[in-house]
């Protein structure tokens, strides 16, 4: 089982989600790459202020809530929402965001397409 843990400025993720032979494992690897490309496109905006990986633990600690780190976590919210019986997520966000989860209607839908900026 992969668990993964949302803050509203970093996310970690642990374990391995035995969907696979290790090495093998596409859950794992959609994690770990997910992680991994999101450590990038933090440090290339020097946002990341702490990024380990290693030994089925990954974390990840910005400067703050960004773009880049919520799309991480869509990412993760949408993999146990389709394979909930591998990967776990545990929200601690200030602020949750219902879309991905798909539970009730999005606060942040205007109703004509389009999604508000906040």
């Amino acid at each position: 089982m992969i668990h993964v843990t949302l803050k509203d400025n970093a996310l970690w993720a642990r374990g391995h989600s035995g969907s696979g032979p290790r090495g093998q494992d596409i859950l794992c690897a959609a994690v770990s790459i997910l992680m991994e490309a999101t450590a990038a496109a933090l440090e290339r905006q020097d946002r990341l202020l702490l990024g380990y990986f290693g030994n089925g633990f990954c974390s990840l600690i910005t400067d703050g809530d960004c773009e880049i780190l919520e799309v991480a976590r869509q990412g993760v919210l949408l993999l146990e929402q389709h394979y909930g019986d591998y990967v776990k997520v545990k929200d601690l966000r200030t602020r949750r965001d219902s879309h991905a989860r798909g539970t009730g209607s999005d606060p942040d839908h205007t109703g004509d397409g389009q999604r508000r900026r906040i």
